[in-house]
C-alpha cells in the first residue's frame, strides 16, 4: 500500500509526495501528523494493488486518530464478548423461595375454595326455595357435586400447604 499526497509546508508545495505504509490506521496517523504539523493538505489518495480510494482530507484535524480508534475497538471487544453468568443464589436459598412462593399460592387458593364453598352455600339455600321440585332436586345435585369438588380441593389445598410449610420450617432451620 503507498500513500500518497499533495500539499503545503512551511510555503513549500509538495506535489504527490509517495510514503509506504502497511495499512489504513498507520495512513490516518500520517495524515493526522501531518496536519498537526501544519500541513495544508489538497489531496490524499491510498492505491492498495489495483484500488484506489481518494482520502476526504476534511475529516483530519490535527488530533491524534489512533486513541479514537482504540476506544472504539474495546468498547465493540466489550459489547460482542459474552456476557458473564450471573450468580445463582445457592440451592438451598433458591428452594427456601420456592416455598414461600407455593405458601402465597396455596393461601390464595383455600382463600378461593372457601369463597366458592360460601357461594355455594348461599346458592344451595336460595334453590331450596323453589317451587318445583325436580328443579330443586336437580339444581340441588349439581350444587351438591360442585360442593364436594371444592371441599375436596380445600382439603387436598390444605394438606399441600402444610407439607409445604414444613418443608419451608426446615430449610430455615438449616440455616
Amino acid at each position: 500500500m503507498i500513500l500518497f499526497f499533495s500539499g503545503t509546508s512551511e510555503g513549500i508545495q509538495c506535489m504527490h509526495v509517495g510514503y509506504p505504509i502497511t495499512d489504513y490506521e498507520s495512513a490516518f496517523e500520517l495524515l493526522t501528523q501531518l496536519v498537526a504539523d501544519r500541513w495544508i493538505l489538497e489531496e490524499a489518495v491510498i492505491i492498495d494493488e489495483t484500488s484506489r480510494m481518494d482520502v476526504p482530507l476534511e475529516a483530519f484535524d490535527g488530533q491524534p486518530i489512533q486513541e479514537h480508534i482504540r476506544a472504539l475497538q474495546q468498547q465493540w471487544q466489550r459489547i460482542l464478548s459474552p456476557l458473564p453468568v450471573p450468580n445463582k443464589p445457592p440451592v438451598k436459598q433458591r428452594m427456601k423461595d420456592w416455598h414461600v412462593q407455593m405458601e402465597v399460592y396455596y393461601d390464595n387458593m383455600i382463600s378461593y375454595l372457601e369463597k366458592m364453598m360460601s357461594l355455594l352455600n348461599i346458592q344451595q339455600a336460595r334453590i331450596a326455595a323453589c317451587p318445583k321440585e325436580s328443579v330443586r332436586i336437580h339444581i340441588n345435585d349439581h350444587y351438591e357435586r360442585l360442593l364436594n369438588n371444592s371441599r375436596y380441593m380445600h382439603k387436598q389445598a390444605k394438606e399441600s400447604r402444610e407439607r409445604n410449610g414444613t418443608r419451608l420450617n426446615n430449610l430455615k432451620k438449616d440455616h
